[in-house]
C-alpha cells in the first residue's frame, strides 16, 4: 500500500482547502464553523474556556509565555509593539474571526502584545487542545492563510511608513481600516451604515498606528475632512469619497 508522502499530503489539504471541485466557500464556511465551535466551548477539562476583556486590557503580553491559541468572537483588538521609554506601535487591528497569538507556534514568549480596543470576547485553547487541532491539515492552512494575510498588512504599513507622505499614508490606512472594520460594524442592530465603521481607537492610537505625531494627524484629518472625504463622529468613520481617497492613497503605491 502506497503511503503518501508529505508533499502528496500537503496538497491534498491544500486542494481541499481551496474547493478542488468548486466548493471554496462552502469548505470555507465549514471550517470556520468548526473553529467557531472549538475556540467557543467552555470545558475547561478539554483546555477550552471562553473569555470577556474590558478595553484597554491585555489578552496576550509580550515577553511572557503563553502555551495558547485566541480567537477574537466579538469586538475589536489591536497588536501592539512596545518600544522603549514608554512608546508604542501599533501593528495590526484584529476583527471577530482573526487568530490572535499565531506567532506563538512559533516563538515563545510573545512577540508582541494583543490588547482590547472594546470589550471583546474571545475565545481560548490550551496547548493540548491546540495540539489536537492542529492534527487537521484543513485547519493548518486556515492558520496559515491568516498568518499570511496578517503579513502582508504588517508589509504594507512598512512600505507606508517608510516611502509615503503623511497624506497618503493616512488616507491609505483610512482606507484599510474602513474596510476591515466595516464588515464588524453597520448591522440594523445599531443602525451603521455599510459606507461607514466603528473605529475605536483614539487619537494617540491613531498615530501609534501611522506613525506620526497627535498634532500632525489632527491636520491631516482636518484636511481630509474639509474636502469632504471623510467624516467623523462618535467613533464612527464614514467614507464621503471613496475614489477621491483612493487617488491619494494610490500615490503611495500600497496595495490598500
Amino acid at each position: 500500500m502506497h503511503a503518501p508522502s508529505e508533499a502528496e499530503t500537503a496538497e491534498t489539504a491544500r486542494a481541499w482547502w481551496h474547493g478542488a471541485h468548486g466548493q471554496h466557500s462552502d469548505d470555507a464556511a465549514d471550517i470556520d464553523r468548526e473553529l467557531q465551535r472549538v475556540f467557543a466551548g467552555g470545558c475547561r477539562g478539554q483546555g477550552r474556556r471562553p473569555c470577556i476583556a474590558d478595553r484597554g486590557s491585555e489578552i496576550i503580553s509580550a515577553g511572557m509565555p503563553s502555551r495558547r491559541l485566541c480567537r477574537l468572537n466579538s469586538g475589536l483588538a489591536a497588536r501592539v509593539r512596545k518600544l522603549p521609554q514608554g512608546r508604542q506601535v501599533i501593528l495590526d487591528i484584529y476583527r471577530p474571526g482573526d487568530f490572535l497569538g499565531l506567532d506563538t507556534l512559533f516563538f515563545e514568549p510573545a512577540l508582541d502584545t494583543s490588547v482590547a480596543l472594546t470589550t471583546v470576547g474571545y475565545g481560548s485553547i490550551e496547548s493540548a487542545a491546540l495540539c489536537e487541532l492542529l492534527q487537521q491539515p484543513a485547519i493548518v492552512l486556515r492558520l496559515m492563510e491568516q498568518l499570511v494575510e496578517e503579513k502582508r498588512r504588517i508589509d504594507a504599513l512598512a512600505i507606508l511608513l517608510g516611502q509615503a507622505k503623511a497624506r497618503e499614508r493616512t488616507a491609505a490606512l483610512l482606507l484599510v481600516l474602513w474596510r476591515r472594520l466595516r464588515f464588524s460594524s453597520g448591522d440594523a442592530t445599531d443602525g451603521i451604515p455599510r459606507t461607514s465603521a466603528r473605529l475605536p481607537l483614539t487619537q494617540k492610537q491613531m498615530a501609534d498606528y501611522l506613525g506620526v505625531n497627535v498634532v500632525h494627524l489632527n491636520r491631516t484629518l482636518a484636511d481630509l475632512r474639509a474636502c469632504g472625504m471623510v467624516r467623523f463622529q462618535d467613533g464612527v468613520i464614514t467614507v464621503l469619497d471613496q475614489c477621491g481617497l483612493e487617488q491619494i492613497a494610490n500615490r503611495a503605491a500600497s496595495p490598500v
